[in-house]
């Protein structure tokens, strides 16, 4: 099975550890299928038999290499330019998300990497701040200089579009599962990052 092959691979590499960059609300009976491979992905990590360390991480934004920005975020800026009379939200907007610096990540990987210490651990990551869907997109909308309108979609015409949606385009603006995984606040405590690597650095309002 798929866990043998890894604990062949890393004894055969020579793996001292694997690290994990997951995803925040990761689960078995998550919302989105997406949010239930992440967590599967982590299970096969937990039965290699090597040292891990998995980190689970939020919504990332900054810039991760010269002009190169997060792809969600990166969407989220598209919407919001290319709206025509006003910028729509998925359902009440007030689903929370804890969004964290591009560096914070890579700070928390290399620690995690490097520190023995730092060993068969699942570490939920996220930035300084919980805000709501709609707060993002109003930060958003302030950094580029946009005055529009906000419309909010409900979800069951927001599943329909996005259902029509993937099956006429490869590439779809929103998917189904996305419109699932939108329904649930996708946030966590900091205690443990930060006893393990610190506290994040960068908030979405000052680095976004």
């Amino acid at each position: 099975g798929k866990t043998r092959f890894l604990s062949s691979e890393c004894r055969r590499l020579g793996v001292k550890k694997f690290v994990y960059l997951g995803t925040l609300g990761a689960a078995l009976r998550a919302p989105g299928e997406y949010l239930r491979t992440k967590w599967l992905a982590e299970e096969e990590v937990r039965r290699s038999g090597v040292d891990y360390v998995i980190v689970r991480s939020p919504l990332i934004f900054g810039k991760s290499f010269g002009v190169r920005e997060s792809k969600v975020v990166a969407k989220l800026k598209e919407l919001i330019r290319t709206a025509e009379r006003a910028v729509p939200i998925l359902g009440s907007g007030k689903n929370l998300l804890q969004p964290i610096f591009v560096g914070d990540v890579v700070r928390c990987l290399e620690k995690a990497a490097a520190d023995p210490a730092v060993r068969d651990e699942t570490i939920d990551l996220g930035g300084p701040e919980q805000l709501s869907f709609e707060e993002i997109i109003a930060i958003l909308m302030t950094r580029l200089g946009v005055k529009k309108k906000k419309i909010k979609i409900p979800f069951p015409i927001a599943f329909a579009l996005a259902y029509v949606l993937e099956r006429i385009k490869a590439s779809p603006r929103i998917t189904t599962d996305q419109v699932r995984m939108l329904r649930e606040d996708v946030v966590c405590n900091l205690d443990r990052m930060n006893r393990f690597f610190g506290p994040p650095t960068v908030s979405f309002r000052d680095g976004a």
